[in-house]
C-alpha cells in the first residue's frame, strides 16, 4: 500500500569592428533615444556575439557605464543578432556595471527584436535566446556584477564562470575596491543558471549572490521563473532586507522537468564573514521548487542578525536532509529543538516548530490537531504538506502544498490548531491502517505526521 506523510510549516506572519566568426555578420551599434516617465535613457542594440568591439555586450556595457541617465532611469540593451536558436557570447572581461540597466535577453527571440522590458510573457517557458559566459583568462569577479539600483535582467542562460568560486550574477560588491558595496531594487526572471540551452547542467558553479534590499528574483508567472542548478555550497546567497524570492526552481530540467542532482538551495544570511552589507531580515521566499538535494536543504537561514524571514509555500522533495534549516553564524547545522517560550536567539530566533498531537478520518477527509509553543501573543502561520514516501532520516522536506492555517498564541505562549486535509489532498484509502507521530523540523518550525503499517 501506498504510504503518504503530511508535513507542516510554520512562519511568523510578523517578520517582506572586429572580426567576427564565420557565419556571422559584421556588427552595427544601434544606438537610440526613448523618453520613459520625463527622464531620457538609451537603448542599445547587441548584433554581434563578438567578445569585444562594434555591437558587442560589451559594448553595450561600456557605453551603460559611461552614460548615466537622467533622474536614474534604467538603459536599454536588446539583442538582435543574425541567426535562429540559443545565440553564445563569450567575452574575457566584464565591466562592473554602476549605471541602472534593462538587459532584455528576450528581445531576441520576439517579434522584429522588439524591447519587453522585462515584464511577463505569460505562463509560457521560454528558452532563453542569448547565452553568455566567461573564457578561460578571465579574470573578472563576476559574469555579470551590478552595483547601481534599479536593474532588470530577462531571458539569458548564464552558463559557466571560468574563475573558480565566481558567482555567475551579483549584485553588490562588498568585498570590491568600489565605493558602492550593494544593489537595491533590481529585478531577475525567466533565466537559467548553469543550465544550457538543451536544458541541462552545464557546471558546477555558485550561481547567484544578493548583496542589497527590496529585490525580486522570479515572479508569479512561468515565464518569470528562474531555474537553477548547482553542486556548490549554495545556489543563492542573500544578504539583505525585504528581497522576495519567488516561484523559482532549483535542480529540475525546464524543458524535460526531470531532476538533477544539486546541493543547497537558497541561503539567508552569510555563511562566512562578509562586512559591509546589511543584516538579513524580512526577506519573503515563497512558491520556490527545490528537488534533489544531495547533501544541503533546500532553504538555510543563518547568521543571528537573519531574523524575521518569511519562508511560505516552498516545495521540497528528494533532499537527503532537512527541507529547511536554520544554522549558526557561518553553517546549517540540522535540526534546532524546540525550547519552552521560545526565547533562544539566532536564526530567525530559532522558532519553535508545531507538533501534531492527534490524527483522525473525519468522512472523506483527515482532522489534524496539534499545538505550538512560542513567544506569547504571536500571529503565525501554519502550512501544510503532503509527501509521498517516507523520508529516511523522519525529519524530510515538504513535497505538496496542500494549505495554511493562521494562528495567535496565548499570553502563555500557546496555541492550538486543527485543520482538515481533504480526499483531494491525500486520499483516504491510501492511508495504512495504523500510524504514530513524530517530530519533525523544517525552518526550525516544522513537524510532520509520519505512520507505518
Amino acid at each position: 500500500m501506498k504510504k503518504m506523510l503530511l508535513a507542516i510549516l510554520i512562519n511568523i506572519s510578523i517578520a517582506h569592428a572586429k572580426k567576427m566568426s564565420l557565419g556571422k555578420q559584421i556588427g552595427l551599434f544601434i544606438l537610440t533615444i526613448v523618453l520613459c516617465n520625463t527622464a531620457h535613457a538609451l537603448t542599445f542594440t547587441v548584433t554581434t556575439d563578438a567578445p569585444s568591439g562594434p555591437g558587442s555586450f560589451i559594448e553595450a556595457l561600456s557605453f551603460v557605464n559611461s552614460n548615466p541617465s537622467t533622474e536614474g532611469a534604467p538603459h536599454r540593451i536588446l539583442f538582435a543578432i543574425p541567426g535562429t536558436g540559443t545565440q553564445s557570447i563569450n567575452y574575457r572581461e566584464v565591466p562592473i556595471i554602476d549605471n541602472p540597466v534593462i538587459i532584455d535577453g528576450w528581445s531576441q527571440s520576439s517579434t522584429n527584436h522588439v524591447a519587453t522590458d522585462c515584464q511577463s510573457q505569460g505562463n509560457t517557458r521560454l528558452i532563453p535566446a542569448i547565452k553568455i559566459s566567461t573564457i578561460a583568462g578571465s579574470t573578472s569577479a563576476n559574469a555579470l556584477n551590478f552595483v547601481s539600483d534599479g536593474n532588470s535582467i530577462c531571458g539569458l542562460i548564464f552558463k559557466s564562470n571560468t574563475l573558480a568560486g565566481a558567482p555567475l550574477l551579483s549584485f553588490g560588491n562588498p568585498a570590491g575596491t568600489i565605493t558602492r558595496k550593494y544593489s537595491d531594487r533590481n529585478r531577475v526572471m525567466g533565466n537559467w543558471f548553469a543550465i544550457d540551452e538543451t536544458g541541462n547542467s552545464s557546471v558546477s558553479v555558485v550561481n547567484f549572490y544578493v548583496y542589497g534590499s527590496n529585490n525580486q528574483i522570479g515572479g508569479t508567472t512561468d515565464s518569470e521563473s528562474n531555474w537553477f542548478n548547482s553542486l556548490n555550497r549554495y545556489t543563492v546567497l542573500v544578504k539583505g532586507k525585504n528581497n522576495l524570492i519567488i516561484n523559482n526552481r532549483f535542480n529540475i530540467n525546464p524543458i524535460s522537468d526531470q531532476e538533477y542532482a544539486g546541493i543547497n538551495g537558497i541561503y539567508v544570511g552569510t555563511p562566512g564573514a562578509v562586512s559591509n552589507v546589511p543584516s538579513s531580515t524580512g526577506n519573503r521566499i515563497q512558491s520556490n521548487q527545490f528537488s534533489k538535494l544531495l547533501t544541503g536543504s533546500g532553504v538555510v537561514i543563518t547568521g543571528t542578525s537573519s531574523t524575521g524571514n518569511i519562508v511560505i509555500e516552498n516545495t521540497i522533495s528528494g533532499t537527503q536532509s532537512i527541507g529547511v534549516d536554520l544554522g549558526d553564524d557561518v553553517n546549517a547545522n540540522g535540526l534546532t529543538a524546540n525550547d519552552s517560550g521560545d526565547s533562544d536567539v539566532g536564526p530567525n530566533n530559532l522558532q519553535n516548530y508545531p507538533v501534531l498531537n492527534s490524527i483522525a478520518i473525519q468522512g472523506t477527509a483527515l482532522k489534524i490537531l496539534g499545538e505550538l509553543n512560542s513567544s506569547a501573543n504571536t500571529a503565525f502561520r501554519i502550512d501544510f504538506f503532503a509527501n509521498s514516501n517516507q523520508h529516511a532520516t523522519s525529519r524530510g522536506p515538504a513535497q505538496r502544498f496542500i494549505t495554511s492555517r493562521n494562528v495567535t498564541t496565548s499570553s502563555n505562549g500557546t496555541a492550538d490548531f486543527s485543520t482538515l486535509a481533504t480526499a483531494i489532498d491525500i486520499p483516504i484509502s491510501a492511508l495504512p491502517p495504523r500510524f504514530q507521530l513524530d517530530q519533525q523540523h523544517g525552518y526550525s518550525l516544522r513537524c510532520r505526521l509520519q505512520y507505518f503499517d
